[in-house]
């Protein structure tokens, strides 16, 4: 037997490694370890809380209320409320179920033309031809768009942006043209005369093909369809529409569903609305081109009509912040279609008494600064009421998230709320309440928004510390100042709007269009919507061949002398001044 002295070096090392003392020392270091995890766990936990129940009761002096219970809508009569009306299914409205009208509205809107359209040949001659188009010369673009309109007619974009036609397609012929150069033209050369696409936001492009020798042939990528054929084809969802309207007449909108926790509570097939909302639109905008704004004025007002289903009345609580933007892009998808009728003068004064009438009562800004209210109480109470191991699933419900532990892993939002303390979560409340509220943004009671106060929230963002403490606010923060802009963007639509309806029956009554807004009160209209941007009056100029200009001054709060359109001559929503498109 070996003495200790005559035991080999590696067999020591081995014998000391697993030896009881050694495992007592890595026992004992681990504990602390453990335990300096649990003192520190303990520490920011109460931290965090003590900040809190700090804050909670500053904003609660101030008048703010977080509780929860205190959105949860009361109940309402069946009798009254619309998701109970006989002939609609409530699971079609809501979020859930196999949403059956979802695949009926689809059908009833008819699939987009995919047939390309001869529209144009041409044929390049010597210069000094008196008939032809000189190539080199800058009018020749315009003239060549003027003749596309002649051959196309008249044309409106749909909804899901393809073209609608107020011919059928027989009845489309080809337009000739002749341009004069003295060189040989390509066809990339002569596609730099016709314009990009067919109308603005569309997705019917121009392709140009050569022929032969000096000659090409323009086709549209898309065929429009005809206005009578779309309408024709969407008849059948008329009986579905006018059950819709009854049910519009009553006076609540209380999902049922479970609403005492707020990850869980029923909201609008949001999906649903929108197909809804571009079939109206669309329907409305056939009805123009074949000359019956009756039946457009129809569709418009249901259009119209339809954001009711998002405003959960009684109390119009829990608002989303989704739900609050479905209903300003509708509304601005209605202000868009109304425009369309004033371009050729559609509307008599019966319609236009109807839409004034629905537009006076139109005001976004209620239903987005109380989704940015609801929206904080729904940050509380999936913290406080959450308990610690369904914390990511009530997140991941709102926000999307990961099926797979290994992509949760690489989740932030999964790690954070897994593994990170409790009070760093509360911390990010606090840190939340402490930025500029988002719904300060817009002053409601005076019908103002302010881009100033955006920009201000945009870089208290941008230079928020980066910490544990704000993890959250960087990440699902919502986007107030993009909000805000597209609300008041369409609302300014809707203020336009209101004025563009006065103007017109002005028109009507006296044969052109007054001087200066004034004329209008109080025959007319009884009082003029100021400038959304600002305060001030909205910009008006009557203008020759029969059209008026009108503009808000835009979100660069700056007087840019109505630029609307971009370099190619087409609207854009990113112009510096809001411009109402009566031309």
């Amino acid at each position: 037997m070996n003495t200790p002295a005559e035991i080999p070096p590696r067999t020591s090392f081995f014998a000391r490694l697993f030896s009881w003392p050694t495992f007592r020392r890595v026992l004992l270091a681990f504990a602390c370890l453990v335990t300096l995890i649990a003192l520190f766990y303990t520490e920011e936990d109460l931290r965090g809380k003590f900040a809190w129940e700090k804050c909670r009761r500053a904003l609660e002096a101030k008048g703010v209320d977080l509780n929860w219970s205190s959105l949860i809508p009361p109940q309402v009569p069946d009798d009254q409320n619309f998701f109970k009306t006989p002939g609609i299914n409530e699971d079609d409205w809501i979020g859930r179920g196999s949403r059956p009208l979802s695949a009926v509205i689809e059908n009833a809107r008819s699939d987009a033309p995919t047939n390309s359209l001869l529209i144009a040949e041409v044929s390049i001659v010597p210069s000094g031809d008196s008939t032809a188009l000189p190539f080199d010369n800058t009018n020749t673009s315009v003239q060549i768009r003027q003749r596309i309109n002649l051959t196309l007619g008249p044309i409106s974009i749909s909804a899901r942006q393809y073209a609608f036609s107020a011919r059928t397609i027989g009845e489309i012929h080809p337009a000739r043209v002749n341009l004069s150069s003295d060189k040989p033209l390509t066809a990339a050369a002569v596609a730099s005369l016709f314009p990009d696409r067919l109308g603005n936001q569309s997705n019917d492009h121009f392709r140009i093909e050569p022929t032969g020798s000096n000659a090409f042939r323009v086709l549209l990528q898309t065929a429009p369809e005809p206005a009578a054929d779309f309408l024709a084809h969407t008849r059948t969802f008329e009986p579905t529409l006018d059950v819709i309207r009854n049910a519009l007449e009553r006076p609540y909108q209380r999902m049922d569903g479970d609403y005492s926790q707020n990850y869980n509570i029923p909201i609008p097939n949001f999906v649903m609305l929108r197909s809804l909302a571009q079939l109206l639109a669309d329907r409305a905008k056939c009805h123009l081109l074949l000359h019956a704004p009756g039946e457009a004025v129809r569709d418009l007002l249901l259009l119209h009509d339809i954001c009711l289903v998002t405003e959960s009345k009684p109390t119009g609580r829990p608002m989303t912040l989704v739900a609050a933007m479905i209903h300003v892009a509708i509304i601005g998808l209605y202000a868009d279609t109304v425009a369309e009728g004033f371009q050729t003068h559609a509307w008599q004064e019966n319609q236009l008494v109807a839409l004034q009438d629905q537009i006076a009562h139109t005001d976004l800004m209620p239903f987005l600064v109380t989704s940015l209210g609801d929206e904080r109480v729904f940050s509380v109470a999936t913290l406080e009421k959450t308990r610690p191991d369904d914390l990511f699933k009530a997140v991941q419900s709102i926000n999307g998230g990961t099926d797979t532990w290994r992509a949760r892993l690489r989740d932030p939002l999964y790690c954070f709320t897994e593994f990170a303390p409790r009070g760093w979560l509360y911390q990010n409340l606090v840190h939340g309440f402490s930025l500029h509220p988002l719904d300060e943004i817009g002053d409601a009671s005076n019908h103002l928004v302010s881009p100033g106060k955006a920009k201000m929230s945009e870089d208290e963002l941008n230079h928020l510390e980066k910490s544990p403490y704000t993890f959250l606010i960087t990440l699902y923060r919502p986007n107030g100042p993009r909000a805000w802009r597209t609300l008041a963007h369409n609302q300014n639509q809707i203020d336009e709007a209101l004025i563009a309806c006065a103007l017109e029956r002005f028109r009507l009554a006296h044969g052109d269009y007054p001087e200066t807004l004034d004329a209008l009160i109080p025959q007319f209209i009884d009082k003029l919507p100021h400038d959304i941007i600002g305060g001030q009056p909205l910009h008006y100029r009557r203008q020759p061949n029969d059209t008026f200009l009108l503009y808000s001054i835009g979100w660069n709060e700056t007087d840019d002398g109505a630029i609307a359109v971009d370099v190619n001559g087409s609207r854009t929503d990113d112009a510096p001044d809001w411009v109402w498109p009566n031309h």
